[in-house]
């Protein structure tokens, strides 16, 4: 009894030290009502929430999964001016696509407010590319802003528009990839999953061999968490090859793994005690079930992390991508 005190001891201490390792992401402020011409104060964002042995697996690199589900500019529905484009030509398919007209070096911000009126902030790149931005907030109207800075953290509104969302698929922002969880059908990662799913013949066993997958060859990268920067996205494909990351990292590359196995995923962005985390819900055997990779890998699926895991009690979402 006493060993088991002192184990449960050791693995909340665990948990305390790998959460306070995490740097937050402090929610952007609402935009301001401009006058004459919009201008918004834009927090910074440090986007975290949180070397193994190599696997034994081999990538084919000539394999090309071309069912997988990706967001598209269609061109049917836009709003363009001489600043940006957005493209809402598939929101029933649960995203947009943007892309900036101008060069610039200045920081470019996107805002969705959802039906629930809560304010998602993204950056943009200013390379003419169209980028995929997901609405994950359900049915209802969408208003989607682009900004360009000013100076610091007071940006001006470029181009906006409101759209009505009624999807075809309640799972639809859930199966593709976005800024947050970016890949390709060329993308080493979903090769990987592919290979490591190549013996499951349910959803079940497939959610099952990814997340032992990550969480038996993946690590905590402690350096990258002391020295993350604001904007920080992963680069799953660099993950994938290190084998190690922050809580943000580990979150974004399960779930695009499982997407790319048609299982809805969602990245999760919220409290995990007092500290900002990322963490994973997979619509699994008819329910979402919280699965947090970056805790069972560092405590090696000790009973009492798994506890904190499967209680939830400790969890308070904030943004779901």
């Amino acid at each position: 009894m006493r060993k088991k005190l002192i184990l449960s001891i050791i693995v909340a201490s665990m948990l305390i030290a790998l959460l306070a390792a995490c740097k937050s992401i402090p929610t952007p402020p609402a935009p301001a009502k401009p006058d004459p011409a919009p201008i918004v104060e834009i927090e910074a964002r440090s986007d975290d929430a949180c070397p193994s042995p190599p696997p034994i697996i081999e990538i084919d690199d000539s394999a090309t999964l071309s069912s997988l589900p990706m967001p598209v500019a269609s061109g049917t529905s836009v709003k363009k001016n001489a600043h940006a484009e957005i493209d809402y030509s598939n929101v029933e398919d649960g995203y947009i696509m943007i892309k900036y007209l101008q060069k610039t070096s200045k920081e470019l911000r996107v805002i969705i407010k959802g039906p629930s009126t809560v304010n998602y902030t993204y950056r943009l790149n200013p390379n003419g590319e169209y980028e995929a931005y997901p609405l994950t907030d359900g049915n209802g109207n969408y208003t989607i802003t682009v900004y360009e800075q000013i100076e610091e953290t007071r940006y001006r509104t470029v181009n906006s528009v409101t759209v009505r969302v009624a999807l075809d698929d309640e799972f639809a922002p859930f199966l593709r990839p976005s800024q947050y969880v970016n890949y390709d059908a060329d993308s080493t990662i979903i090769q990987a999953a592919a290979k490591i799913t190549a013996n499951a013949v349910t959803d079940a066993e497939r959610v099952a061999a990814i997340h032992d997958f990550v969480v038996e060859r993946f690590t905590y990268d402690r350096q990258r968490a002391e020295d993350v920067e604001s904007g920080y996205l992963p680069d799953l494909d660099d993950v994938w090859d290190k084998k190690e990351g922050i809580c943000f990292d580990y979150a974004a590359l399960t779930v695009a793994m499982l997407r790319s196995q048609g299982i809805p995923a969602q990245l999760a962005v919220g409290y995990a005690g007092q500290d900002y985390h990322a963490w994973v819900y997979v619509f699994h055997e008819d329910t979402w079930t919280r699965m947090d990779p970056t805790f069972e890998s560092t405590a090696h699926r000790d009973p009492a992390a798994m506890r904190y895991i499967g209680s939830g009690t400790d969890y308070t979402v904030k943004f779901i991508y």
